[in-house]
C-alpha cells in the first residue's frame, strides 16, 4: 500500500499510485490525506494468501478493509 502526500488532489484523480493505493492494483475511494505535518492513521486488515500443504495457492492476498484517517478507502480488494 502506497503511502505518501496526497493532499489536495482530487478524488476522481486518484490512481494506485496515490495515499492508500494498492500498487499496481486499485486506487484508494477517496482521497483522506490530511495536511502536510497534520498526524495520518491507517487500520488495516490484511489477509495473506494461503496454501495448501503442496505450496499450492488456496486463497490470494487480500486487504479486507483499509481506514484512513476514519474513512473507508478499500474492502475486499
Amino acid at each position: 500500500m502506497q503511502i505518501l502526500d496526497s493532499y489536495g488532489k482530487k478524488d476522481k484523480d486518484l490512481t494506485y499510485q496515490d495515499c492508500g493505493g494498492i500498487y499496481n492494483t486499485a486506487p484508494p475511494r477517496t482521497n483522506a490525506s490530511k495536511a502536510p505535518g497534520e498526524w495520518q492513521t491507517f487500520d488495516v486488515i490484511f489477509h495473506a494468501p494461503r496454501f495448501d500443504a503442496d505450496g499450492k495457492k488456496t486463497a490470494n492476498a487480500r486487504f479486507v478493509k483499509v481506514v484512513h484517517n476514519d474513512k473507508v478507502i478499500h474492502e475486499n480488494v
